[in-house]
């Protein structure tokens, strides 16, 4: 059984994921149809790859509605980058 991924802790408001309609306590389960399933390093790995500007496919769940959704966020810069600044098993956005 897959995990539900990372949960999301922190979207910034007015940035690339808060654009797209991500909530706060959802999970990235996929990021360009690539399994999320070790966590915050492999999702920061991922993340690190592209460049600001670039898109990336994640898949969302909503533990509330269990249900999933795919959404394109295009990549701030530095300071709005997915995944920058967090220690835990979830992401900033």
């Amino acid at each position: 059984m897959k995990t539900k991924g990372l949960k999301i802790l922190k979207v910034a408001p007015g940035g690339p994921a808060d654009k797209v309609g991500l909530l706060e306590g959802e999970y990235v389960q996929s990021l360009d149809g690539n399994w999320v399933t070790t966590g915050h390093q492999h999702f920061q790995n991922v993340i690190t790859t592209k460049a600001a500007g670039d898109t990336v496919r994640m898949q969302i769940y909503n533990d509330s509605s269990r249900a999933s959704r795919h959404v394109f966020v295009a990549l701030g810069g530095k300071s709005e980058e997915a995944g920058s600044s967090s220690s835990h098993r979830s992401s900033q956005f």
